[in-house]
Order: C-alpha cells, then structure tokens, then sequence
C-alpha cells in the first residue's frame, strides 16, 4: 500500500526513484519488506508522506482517508472483541476525523464500538486496559495536544471528549494535562446546567490537585464541589465531596476536622445506600489517614467492606494496601509484603499511574522492616531499591511533589540502613523542603 500512495503522488516521490528511496530507508531500518514485497514503514516515515499528500494534494488525500474510513468502520468486530479485534476500528476513527466524517467516528465507533458506551463498561479503556489506545483515539478530535474538542462538536461533545481524556491522562499519571481538561470541563458542564457532572470534574481536579502537591487550591475546589452538591441529586456526589475536602484538610495539617469531614461523607453513605463505611478511593483516603495516626481499631471492619463492595482490580490494590499497612503495623511482616506485592500488581492491572508511586514506596518500606528485622541474608535493600525506583521514574515524569515526599523520606531511611549517612542527610532533607513549600503538614491529631 505504501507504494502505491508513493507511484499515486508522483509530484513528491518519482516512481523512478522509488527503488533508491526505499533501499536508502531500509538500510537506515526505517521500512521493512517482506517476502511478497508488501512495506512496512517507521512512523517517522509514515507522517513524512503524510504531510507532503496532504500539502500537495489536499483533495486526493481527504478522499484517501474517506476510502480507509468506509472500508475499515464495516470491519466485523466479534462478541467479546480483543484489542486486535478492534485494531480496524481504532484505525477508521483517525481516517474519519480526516474526511469530514467526525460526528459519526465519535458517536458509532469511539462510543458505540470502541467504549461500549450504552452498557457503560468504558470497554476498550477498563476492560482490555487500552489506555494508550484509548488516548490515541480521543487525540483524533482534538486540535494540537488536546489543546481543545475540534470545532465541529458542540458543547456537550466537547465536554464528553475531553472528560475521556482528562481520565486516561490521570490513568497514564500525566497530570497536570489531566487537571487542565477537568478544570476546562467545570466550565463546561456549568455553562450546560449538568451540576453532577460538575462536582464530578472538581472532584476528579481535586484528586490530580492532591498528587500534584496543591493543596490550598484543592480545599478551594473541595468546597466550591461542595457547595454544587446542593443542585444534585444525588447523595454519592456529597460523599465523595466531602471526602476530597477531608483528605486535603488532613494535609494540611487539620486531622481532628477532616476525620470530622469523613465520619460526615460516611454518614450521607449509610443513610443513601446502607453501607456502613466508605469505599475505594473514599475509603483510601479515610484509610490512609487513620493509619498514619495510628488509630487501627476500625481498620479490618472498613478492610471487609472495602473488599466486599471493590468492583475493580484498582480498587481491590487500594485495599490490600491498608491490609499490608495494618500488619506491617502489627509486625506480621512476612504477610504484610505478599498482601503489597498484590496490591502493586492490582493497581498496576487497572492502569492507575497516578495511585501506584504511593504503593510501590509502601512496598520499600516494608522491604525496609523485613530488613531491620534482622532477615539481613535476604535481597531487601535490593528490592526495595527496585521498587523506589520504579516509583521515582512515574513521580518524576508526573510532577507528582504528594508522593515525592514520601519516595525521599523512604530513601532517606534506605541509606539510613545503608550506613550512608550523607544520602541519608540530604533526601531527609529534600522531603522536608519540599513538604515546608507544598504545605505539608504531620498527619496526627493535635
């Protein structure tokens, strides 16, 4: 096909020169061909020729992609489609929103086919855990680096597309380009009277703001989320509202009001559907800061729900990592690092980038103590290595300054054991630096 695109626009490639070219780019291990003669081309190559029959003949290469599209969009996809399967579909969305037929990539494939979106299972990004893919195929309505929805869709649209993005962006633990599409959407869904879809992008700002160690704007944000609950109705809304303030409270250094703020979003919970304490994210949250203040009395009851109520392999890591925490407090250390390995491997299958640094430092620390232990014989120091750094790459690329403090206390203890007291000294150092200017308070009562 590649060479018949070429001999098709002879203004920017001669078909004499065809051969030349393509020996050139094959020994530069930019095309490959097989036995039969078919190429295949480097994506440098491919958005090379993409640009010259776009500029030369606009046209003709509208109509190209309108033959892709209507071949490729008839594509049979089977019950149950691997990502294989939908390889066709993800493909025809690009050549649709390059031949006018945007609306329809949108609503018959993107949302229909590819997301499965009248039964709501987000298919190709939850279930098969796409995330990339499904980055890619929303990149396809938008301009420029999802600077914005293309022009054709109407507000609603708009707002849908970049909601979609904005969460594969978290997913992937990019997220400050997550934060600016749930902020863009606020706009929005207020301009479009959906009140619940508003809290929704100023809870899920909130959640990016807390990773990315801003935590004055995200108590605003809590509260103006809120205070929106208030045109919803829908009682989760208030939950998770008044979890996200809770949770930021508690950063900030006022536990005593946000475990006040919890007991608060666990009290709208049972009254709206019976459950006793709160769940995934929510229960993380409420979780993590009971832990860290050391009041554990409540934690295997709120583990049990937790479990119970987990519908994802995401939030079933969120709990296995209280458990770990719970014994590692308890000293059962041998349990403790089987129950946070699952939870590492849970997290990282629900493709949740943004959540993971925090368990793969939990996962160091309780490396740490098997090492202290006196279990000295054992590679310890060595995975515990592993995991800080794993976790200091996904930190690094995220901006992610919440866990960053955590990651450099952690390697401050690891080179505490190390006997190198001068690494030591300076990640100590660096954590409380970095804490002192995202406003990072201790997380104990008092």
């Amino acid at each position: 096909m590649a060479e018949r695109a070429i001999i098709a626009a002879p203004h920017f490639v001669m078909p004499s020169k065809f051969n030349s070219a393509k020996n050139n780019l094959k020994e530069a291990f930019l095309v490959s061909e097989n036995e039969v003669g078919d190429l295949d081309m480097h994506p440098l190559v491919r958005a090379w020729f993409a640009e010259q029959f776009a500029n030369t003949s606009p046209d003709d290469f509208k109509n190209a992609h309108e033959i892709l599209f209507q071949f490729l969009s008839r594509q049979e996809v089977p019950e149950n489609p691997s990502l294989r399967d939908l390889e066709p579909i993800i493909r025809s969305v690009h050549h649709g929103c390059k031949s006018n037929h945007e609306q329809e990539a949108l609503d018959k494939l993107f949302y229909e086919i590819l997301l499965d979106g009248e039964n709501e299972v987000f298919y190709l990004r939850d279930r098969l855990g796409a995330v990339t893919s499904n980055l890619y195929v929303a990149s396809c309505f938008f301009d420029g680096e999802f600077e914005k929805p293309l022009e054709c869709f109407d507000e609603s649209d708009a707002a849908w597309l970049a909601s979609e993005a904005a969460i594969t962006f978290q997913m992937l633990g990019r997220i400050r380009d997550a934060k600016r599409l749930f902020l863009s959407n606020f706009e929005r869904f207020k301009n479009l009277n959906q009140y619940d879809n508003v809290t929704v992008s100023l809870e899920n700002a909130v959640d990016c703001m807390i990773v990315l160690g801003e935590y004055q704007e995200a108590e605003e944000l809590a509260r103006l989320s809120l205070g929106y609950c208030d045109k919803v109705d829908y009682f989760f809304r208030r939950v998770v509202a008044l979890s996200r303030l809770a949770m930021v409270k508690c950063l900030r250094g006022s536990v005593e009001d946000g475990v006040k703020l919890f007991r608060e979003a666990e009290s709208v919970q049972k009254i709206g559907d019976g459950k006793p304490t709160l769940a995934s994210v929510n229960a993380y949250y409420f979780n993590s800061v009971l832990l860290d203040a050391g009041e554990i009395e409540s934690i295997p009851s709120r583990i049990a729900t937790s479990m119970q109520h987990a519908t994802s392999s995401f939030a079933e890591g969120l709990v296995l990592e209280a458990q770990a925490r719970l014994l590692q407090m308890n000293g059962e250390l041998d349990s403790s690092i089987g129950l946070i390995n699952a939870s590492v491997e849970a997290i990282r299958d629900g493709q949740r980038m943004d959540f993971l640094p925090r368990t793969l430092i939990w996962r160091g620390r309780i490396l740490l103590d098997l090492f202290e232990s006196g279990s000295r014989s054992n590679p310890w120091l060595e995975l515990c290595e592993q995991s800080l750094n794993e976790a200091s790459e996904i930190i690094r690329l995220g901006e992610m300054s919440h866990a960053k403090v955590d990651l450099h206390n952690t390697w401050a203890a690891f080179y505490g054991l190390a006997r190198e007291m001068g690494k030591q000294k300076k990640h100590s150092d660096f954590a409380n630096r970095l804490a002192d200017s995202i406003g990072l308070r201790a997380r104990q009562k008092g």
